[in-house]
């Protein structure tokens, strides 16, 4: 009987463990596209070129707009066309994608008071992911 709960203790702390999907680790800024943004803007965002965004199992960390430390929600971040996946950010403001069905979407805080609230916009294509910015840049992940 003892191994039969220790088999059933072991199962239970390897689906917790379960390994996250990769695209769920740190990423670095490595660069910021803003044609339209004001000098202000564009000095600030320089200035934050290298931080990181972390989309972790049960926290996002965006140092550009809004945290959410008490739990994510990543539903609506699913494979899309490329075609609709580049229309996440805006027309145009991608470059060509590599992956046919790269994932899209948006990142909310996890509200137990209410509905989820929209803390990113978000299109990870591989090694590199694309985050709008409220300023209407593109941030380039890696």
């Amino acid at each position: 009987m003892r191994w039969l709960i220790a088999a059933g203790l072991l199962l239970a702390a390897c689906a917790h463990a379960e390994t996250p999907p990769g695209w769920q680790r740190t990423w670095r800024v490595a660069g910021i596209d803003c044609p339209r943004c004001s000098p202000a803007d564009r000095a600030w965002l320089a200035a934050r070129q290298a931080e990181r965004v972390v989309f972790g199992r049960d926290a996002f960390t965006n140092p550009f707009y809004e945290d959410c430390p008490q739990g994510v929600d990543y539903a609506d971040l699913r494979p899309r066309p490329a075609t609709e996946a580049r229309g996440f950010l805006g027309a145009g403001r991608l470059p060509a994608l590599g992956d046919a069905m790269p994932l899209a979407g948006a990142v909310r805080c996890a509200d137990r008071a209410g509905p989820p609230n929209t803390v990113a916009r978000v299109v990870i294509d591989g090694p590199r992911a694309y985050l709008l910015h409220e300023s209407g840049a593109v941030l380039r992940l890696e």
